[in-house]
């Protein structure tokens, strides 16, 4: 029953107007920010660590921007998933370095498209599945229903979503193989025998090698790019990452990964999800960095 109604719930959101929909994740993350909620306080924990040089008055400040934009993307995104591409084809209202993205993909090298959690980076799959051929690994809700929903509202442009598993990064192989493109979300903290230490924000933490494992294999193309909230709609970025991003040194390929995700945070850091454990093999005088 519970599964059935938050589904429901999702459901009715979605055909909330873009405006409403956002005014009330503000609501929201307002309230989160005024119940110093465990998002509030992990948040706090994050850009004091990332942004040394700020004080607390700009921390807390940058900590309720960010409760704001989570309220925002929890709110808009089931409206994302019931429009599809053609209703986000009308809400990007610029694309920055198109010419970038149009330059690898068709060198038919295989690209692989960095996409932190900045933003709202369900609009960038559809956007970017509806000009070329996508697959994209995820992580399936474990409601089978909700997950049905999801990816129906996912694939809605062509993309092909495949689990997060040895099947799933097989499928990936396979498609930067034939010259085709492939999201990855990099910014989780993976498990110990998918990780290896990198330095994020100057800090030393686990950061995942499949990008670096997939440029091994392939020697695909490589970019960065986010979907940034603006007025009535998104904006997208594209980047370039560092050519050291190829390198057969991990260390050295991680830095560049991260360098790259940083450089795209720093357009916009209240859009980027900073109530995540990013740091969770972080100690503070022996303790753990989070309670």
């Amino acid at each position: 029953m519970k599964n059935y109604l938050a589904l429901l719930i999702l459901k009715i959101v979605a055909y909330f107007p873009l405006g409403a929909s956002r005014g009330l994740g503000k609501l929201l993350g307002r309230f989160l920010y005024s119940l110093n909620s465990r998002s509030a306080q992990t948040c706090k924990k994050n850009l004091t660590l990332c942004y040394p040089e700020l004080n607390a008055q700009e921390i807390n400040r940058l900590c309720f921007d960010r409760m704001q934009h989570l309220g925002q993307s929890l709110f808009e995104t089931p409206k994302i998933w019931r429009k599809g591409s053609i209703w986000v084809e009308s809400k990007v209202k610029k694309v920055y370095g198109l010419d970038i993205f149009e330059s690898l993909f068709e060198q038919k090298k295989g690209l692989i498209i960095i996409i932190p959690h900045l933003g709202n980076w369900e609009i960038l799959g559809l956007w970017i599945s509806k000009r070329v051929p996508m697959t994209s690994i995820y992580e399936p809700p474990k409601i089978k229903s909700l997950n049905d929903w999801v990816k129906r509202g996912r694939e809605n442009a062509g993309a092909s979503l495949v689990p997060a598993d040895i099947t799933g990064v097989s499928n990936v192989l396979k498609a930067l193989t034939k010259g085709q493109v492939t999201g990855i979300l990099p910014d989780q903290f993976p498990p110990e025998i998918s990780g290896h230490i990198s330095t994020f924000f100057n800090v030393k933490t686990r950061t995942m090698t499949l990008i670096h494992k997939l440029i091994g294999r392939v020697n695909c193309n490589a970019l960065i790019a986010s979907a940034i909230r603006v007025t009535d709609g998104w904006e997208i970025y594209f980047q370039r990452v560092d050519d050291s991003i190829n390198s057969t040194e991990i260390s050295v390929s991680l830095n560049a990964l991260n360098q790259s995700i940083q450089t795209m945070i720093n357009l916009n850091p209240s859009q980027y999800q900073w109530e995540y454990k990013r740091f969770k093999d972080l100690k503070n005088n022996g303790k753990k960095f989070y309670d």
